[in-house]
């Protein structure tokens, strides 16, 4: 007699990673993120009063732990220290790089805040990629320029990455902020996969913290940003 064959596998639910940028001012804020359900990457800035803090706190709750690593824009705004620009010399690129990784720790990976120029340029992109590929650290591309050079650098160097599908509160209104997270969950649903970025304003702090605990009842699996590497 045949044996029975084995029940077909349920379909993967789409899954959804959450990266909150921006953090380290505050450590009201920074721990009212650690509270919101499922790993929610902490982006942290280097260099500022609660760095430190919250990534140790982010490590011991499970919460994925990045830096967030400032970088020349388009717009000439400032980025803050330990910022990478396209004026640099490679030592001087180096230098930096390595000084914002050692800023705070323990990180998993960096994400790049602002960057719009310095994204674009492959050359300054490969010197960042084969530091992440000797520190074993994974990368997300904000995708502040269609222009970005990262994910390709990244590929080159073997660096584990993703990209950036929506940000969340490019305004910073309920009504805007819940299409974007809708539209998320489309794309999400539509590719299997999706990565939104936030930031730590009350009305998003506000939102994710009521929108989700709904999720999973929704058909939409919260992961960590290591799980979409892992695809």
């Amino acid at each position: 007699m045949p044996a029975p064959e084995p029940p077909p596998a349920a379909p993967a639910l789409p899954r959804l990673a959450v990266v909150i940028d921006d953090v380290g001012q505050s450590l009201t804020v920074g721990r009212r993120l650690l509270a919101l359900p499922g790993p929610v990457a902490l982006a942290i800035l280097p260099q500022l009063p609660h760095s430190q803090t919250l990534a140790s706190e982010a490590a011991a709750a499970g919460k994925p732990v990045m830096l967030h690593l400032p970088m020349e824009n388009m717009a000439g705004l400032s980025i803050g220290p330990g910022g990478l620009t396209t004026g640099m010399t490679e030592a001087e690129f180096r230098s930096q790089l390595q000084q914002s990784l050692n800023a705070f720790g323990p990180i998993q990976g960096v994400n790049n805040h602002m960057g719009s120029r310095l994204t674009a340029d492959r050359q300054r992109m490969d010197w960042l990629m084969q530091v992440l590929a000797e520190r074993q650290l994974f990368f997300v591309d904000s995708r502040t320029t269609a222009q970005t050079q990262a994910a390709f650098a990244a590929e080159a160097a073997r660096v584990p990455h993703v990209s950036r599908d929506i940000f969340l509160d490019n305004v910073r209104s309920e009504a805007e902020i819940d299409h974007e997270f809708r539209q998320v969950l489309a794309r999400a649903r539509k590719q299997g996969a999706a990565v939104l970025i936030g930031h730590p304003y009350p009305e998003t702090l506000a939102y994710l913290e009521r929108r989700l605990p709904q999720l999973e009842a929704e058909g939409v699996q919260l992961v960590s940003v290591q799980v979409l590497l892992e695809r």
